[in-house]
């Protein structure tokens, strides 16, 4: 594909571009950085000539599609991190006669000295999804927010966090 064909199309693209990322997004920036995202992938594709122009819009629709996935996730994983700081840091703030609901007074509280040394690492030996579910739910999070910030249904909550335990479980065991 040459470069002329593709300056004509590339005006018809962007409305396409725009309506399949405004199914997964709703902030016009994030739109707009992915349309040009999506648009920086095409011109790429078409000096590699790895593009046909009976394609192109299927292309396009797939390449926007699969972005609008990948930026969600990004902002996910974001929301997930800064709930997480901002829990630590309001714990941080907190009244020293209030109970605390991060999680490592819940562990001084409930586990010994021995246990909270290898607590890590059994954590560590769970799955990232099973773990965070898990942590979450030590913290204090409901099934519904935990669902609602990892971006999963409450089934997959429980499942993981049925999951984790069942795990840990064995591994507590020595300890007690």
């Amino acid at each position: 594909m040459d470069s002329q064909p593709l300056d004509k199309l590339i005006p018809c693209l962007i409305p396409l571009i725009h309506q399949v990322a405004h199914r997964y997004l709703n902030d016009h920036s994030d739109i707009e950085d992915l349309t040009q995202e999506v648009l920086v992938k095409l011109v790429t594709a078409a000096k590699r000539q790895a593009l046909r122009t009976s394609s192109v819009p299927s292309w396009v629709f797939a390449t926007t599609k699969n972005a609008s996935i990948d930026v969600l996730r990004h902002l996910r994983r974001r929301r997930l991190h800064e709930d997480f700081r901002a829990t630590a840091q309001l714990n941080s703030w907190s009244d020293p006669d209030q109970p605390r609901l991060d999680i490592a007074v819940k562990q001084e509280n409930a586990l010994n000295s021995d246990l909270q040394e290898c607590l890590p690492e059994i954590l560590s030996t769970l799955p990232d999804n099973q773990r965070m579910a898990l942590l979450m739910r030590v913290a204090g999070y409901s099934y519904y927010q935990i669902a609602d910030r990892q971006g999963v249904t409450l089934g997959t909550v429980r499942s993981r966090i049925h999951y984790a335990k069942e795990k840990a479980r064995p591994l507590l065991e020595a300890y007690r």
